[in-house]
């Protein structure tokens, strides 16, 4: 019997499947006082680090990681990204000045709509990222995957927050 080794494809489809569970898991959780800032901090980030990541991805294409029709696939969801990342810390200003400076004043029909608003404009375009990344050869990958931590983790911690009680997973099902 011959033991198959996880390929590149395979993490494409395991890390969208990590971000869903660890969405369901958080349904089950109100945002906290903390999480919400941590949540609104990382979400004045994400615009910043999309734009770094687009620097980066033209720099592996100038270094030939990346055929032009990969780096211009991967920069116009990194345009989506930003776009969208500016629009939701923009949401997210505008509720916390609605309630004094304080996200956890929020109830949870407008988390639910940051949420959706989140997984729909920015999780969505940075998951045909990551499924663009994954047919690569795994060197290949591995490098381009690595320069996109930063921004994954952001991604990562405004999905946990939000994720608690709303939608987060419902444009994967």
């Amino acid at each position: 019997m011959k033991v198959r080794t996880g390929s590149r494809s395979d993490w494409a489809l395991i890390i969208p499947v990590l971000i869903i569970v660890y969405s369901l898991v958080m349904a089950t959780a109100c945002p906290s006082k903390k999480g919400l800032e941590r949540a609104f901090n990382e979400s004045a980030r994400v615009a910043s680090l999309a734009e770094i990541a687009a620097v980066t991805t033209g720099d592996f294409y100038s270094q030939g990681f990346l055929t032009l029709q990969q780096k211009d696939k991967i920069a116009a969801q990194l345009d989506l990204v930003v776009k969208n990342g500016r629009t939701f810390h923009g949401l997210l200003v505008v509720l916390k000045q609605k309630y004094g400076g304080k996200l956890e004043g929020a109830d949870k029909f407008e988390l639910a709509d940051l949420d959706l608003f989140f997984s729909r404009e920015v999780i969505a375009p940075f998951l045909e990222i990551l499924t663009t990344v994954g047919v690569l050869p795994d060197a290949q990958a591995k490098r381009i995957l690595a320069a996109f931590t930063l921004l994954k983790t952001a991604i990562l911690t405004i999905s946990g927050v939000f994720g608690g009680g709303s939608l987060s997973y419902e444009f994967y099902l």
